[in-house]
């Protein structure tokens, strides 16, 4: 148990958090989110997609919101950036951003449907709040904000477009909602 406080403690140093300020509005947010839980079942999507398909969507979507953007997608693209995991059995329970080695890496699980392109758009949202960026607790809070926005405004982008799928991911962000804040609260339980 010592050991697990001194790490906890050298966290909270290397991020030179002042207080447990920070944590408790964390706290708040994801308890006011649990207190009100919602069930929906896996959505049934009727339209397969490949990787390249969803990409070209949110990239479709992000040159209709921001030509700049949309550039960045690519680029981010072409500078290798993206991972995509097809395995049946993927490294992370879900798409993620993340530093590797100071380079933002932009991890998506591929499913293929239009999912996808959501999860692309999400994480490359992340992608830009962590270019030049520092971890930290408000990072983490915050960055989620302009991510579930521009999904969104990609809802509407796609229902717009007659997509016969866009309602269905609408359902299943409360589900992502929700697993985010419980893994909140699990973790200020360890600290």
């Amino acid at each position: 148990m010592n050991k697990l406080n001194y790490i906890i403690n050298e966290c909270i140093n290397d991020f030179e958090i002042q207080g447990m300020d920070e944590f408790l509005f964390q706290d708040k947010c994801s308890s006011i989110i649990l207190s009100h839980p919602i069930q929906f079942k896996e959505p049934e999507h009727q339209v397969k997609c490949s990787f390249d398909q969803s990409f070209e969507m949110s990239y479709k979507f992000l040159t209709s919101v921001s030509k700049e953007y949309a550039e960045l997608l690519i680029k981010r693209r072409n500078e290798g950036a993206f991972i995509v995991d097809y395995g049946k059995n993927p490294i992370n329970a879900t798409s993620i951003s993340y530093l590797s080695n100071g380079e933002p890496i932009i991890y998506i699980i591929f499913k293929d449907n239009i999912s996808c392109s959501y999860s692309i758009t999400h994480e490359f949202i992340h992608d830009t709040t962590l270019l030049g960026s520092e971890e930290s607790v408000t990072r983490n809070i915050f960055c989620e904000v302009p991510s579930i926005y521009m999904e969104f405004l990609e809802d509407a982008y796609l229902e717009h477009l007659g997509h016969i799928d866009s309602h269905i991911q609408q359902r299943s962000r409360c589900n992502i909602i929700q697993s985010k804040a419980l893994c909140m609260v699990f973790e200020l339980n360890l600290i």
